[in-house]
Parts: structure tokens; C-alpha cells; sequence
């Protein structure tokens, strides 16, 4: 459909509709002919469902929900179960401390890997090959601390990765996948 039969179908203003598409257009749920200029349904979709087709091939949350609810109630601290989607972090789970202080993040929301700290974790602890390879492209900084150089941000990783090991009296983990 174009505009205009979508603004009718759906009785919204044409510049209402406009605007909702190039939002969807650009986080690829829809794509537009550049010919007929009507919309289709675009790749982020197929990325959708293929999450959900293997969030309901693992119970991933189920299985982790009580050590995470567990980790939680110990320090009484909040404890997040993150995964890896793609080059993304997405949030799956949130046991919420008693603190004042509360997550503004939601279930199923998307993180550049570099920016959340369960990223950053997972990348302190990946092979070379596989950090490079979701490090690949643009890093985007969400705030000013944010670190988007990509050298700043391996030698971060790693220094960091070193001080766990030697805290824990281990050589660390090697993550592949």
C-alpha cells in the first residue's frame, strides 16, 4: 500500500502516516519500492521472527529466572539476564532489587553490544575473531562516556577481563559461538 490508501484504511491524517512509515522504514520493519513508492514488509521483520522462533526453541529465561532471581535477593541488588541478538544486546529478564534506584530499560530492548555492561562483559571474554566481528562498523555513543573508538574500547575490554581473571585466581573464559 501507499500513503494514501493507508491513511484512508486506517482514517489518519496523511502527514500522520507519513510519518509513522519513515520511522518503520528506517528500523527496516518496512521497505518502500522506489518505483511505485507503495511499502512492503522489510527485513526486520524476518530478524523478528527468526527471535522468536529460537527464544521458543530455548527457555532461556525459565532456566536462568531463578539464579538471576537468587543472585538478586543476595546482595539485593538488581540482576539483569541479557542475550546476544545479532550485533545487539537485548535485555530478557530483570529481577528487580529493593532500591530506590530503578531501570528505566524494558524487556526486549535493543543495546549496541559496546554500550551495556553485559556486553562488555561478554566481549572482555570473547575470542579476538569474534569481538572483531561484532565490533564491525560504526560505534555509536549513547552518551558523552559512551566509548566509540573501537582501539579505547578493546584495550578497555581487556584490561578489564585481566583484572576478573586475576581476581578470581583463573585465566578467565574464552566465549565462541
Amino acid at each position: 500500500m501507499g500513503i494514501v490508501e493507508l491513511s484512508n484504511s486506517l482514517s489518519i491524517h496523511r502527514s500522520t502516516v507519513s510519518r509513522i512509515l519513515k520511522v518503520l522504514v528506517a528500523y527496516e520493519f518496512l521497505e518502500q519500492n522506489p518505483q511505485t513508492k507503495r511499502f512492503s514488509l522489510g527485513q526486520a521483520n524476518i530478524r523478528l521472527a527468526g527471535s522468536l522462533k529460537q527464544s521458543l526453541k530455548t527457555n532461556l529465561v525459565q532456566i536462568a529466572k531463578p539464579y538471576a532471581d537468587d543472585l538478586r535477593n543476595r546482595p539485593e541488588e538488581t540482576t539483569i539476564i541479557e542475550t546476544l541478538a545479532g550485533h545487539n544486546w537485548v535485555m530478557a529478564y530483570v529481577a528487580d532489587g529493593p532500591g530506590r534506584i530503578r531501570l528505566v530499560a524494558e524487556i526486549g530492548e535493543r543495546m549496541p553490544i559496546h554500550v551495556a555492561s553485559g556486553g562488555k562483559a561478554f566481549l572482555a571474554f570473547s575470542s579476538s575473531e569474534l569481538r572483531a566481528s561484532l565490533l564491525e562498523g560504526k560505534l555509536e555513543g549513547l552518551t558523552k562516556n559512551t566509548i566509540t573508538e573501537r582501539k579505547s574500547l578493546i584495550t578497555m575490554l581487556k584490561e578489564t577481563a585481566k583484572k576478573i581473571s586475576d581476581r578470581l585466581g583463573s585465566k578467565g573464559c574464552k566465549i565462541s559461538l
